[in-house]
C-alpha cells in the first residue's frame, strides 16, 4: 500500500480532530453549567493536539520542525505578502 504524503496525513489528522470536537457534545450531553465547562475544557484538550500536527507562525502552516515550507509543487508568499517561501526537496 502507498503511503501518503505528509501534508495529506496531517490534514486527515486535523480533520479527525474536527470530528472529535463535533462529536463531543453528543458524549458529554451538556446540561448544566459544569457540563459546559467540562465540554469546553475537553474541546480545548483536542485543540491543545494540533501542535503536534502543524506548526504555525500565525500567518504560515508548516509541518513540524520545517518553518518556512510548503508541500512540493505549491507556491506561497510569506506573511508581509513578499517573498516566495522555500520549497520543501
Amino acid at each position: 500500500m502507498e503511503e501518503l504524503p505528509e501534508w495529506e496525513c496531517a490534514a486527515r489528522a486535523l480533520w479527525a480532530m474536527l470530528d472529535d470536537i463535533d462529536t463531543l457534545p453528543d458524549v458529554i450531553k451538556p446540561v448544566t453549567v459544569e457540563d459546559y465547562v467540562r465540554l469546553a475544557r475537553s474541546v480545548r484538550a483536542v485543540v491543545e493536539k494540533r501542535h503536534a500536527i502543524l506548526e504555525t507562525d500565525g500567518y504560515v502552516l508548516s509541518l513540524p520542525g520545517r518553518q518556512n515550507q510548503v508541500p512540493s509543487g505549491k507556491t506561497a508568499a510569506d506573511k508581509d505578502g513578499g517573498e516566495p517561501l522555500e520549497q520543501e526537496t
